[in-house]
């Protein structure tokens, strides 16, 4: 074991955000999944496109966690899919006309 105070080397942490998010649509609604963001401004609440097997779903943000290492983060930071994008008062607009 390497001590960190006697010159030993602690590996680097990564660091990243993470949404739980509710999905809306398709045959995995109301399930929730873990994903990684880096959409600035990202509410609990808001509207979001992600990623779900060979898909892509609409889902809702239920939780927001900020800044957490690797070793505390609630999937894997590297095998984590991202959110695609938020959904902003026109782009909701515009997929109501279009529908």
């Amino acid at each position: 074991m390497i001590h960190s105070l006697a010159g030993g080397f602690l590996r680097e942490l990564d660091y990243a955000d993470f949404a739980k998010v509710k999905i809306l649509s398709g045959g995995n609604a109301g399930k929730v999944f873990w994903y990684t963001t880096d959409i600035l401004g990202l509410q609990v609440g808001d509207r979001v496109e992600v990623p779900l097997l060979n898909s892509i779903e609409v889902g809702i943000v239920e939780k927001i966690e900020l800044n957490l290492s690797a070793q505390v983060a609630p999937v894997s930071i590297k095998l984590a899919k991202w959110i695609i994008k938020k959904f902003g008062l026109i782009s909701c607009f515009l997929k109501k006309i279009i529908l």
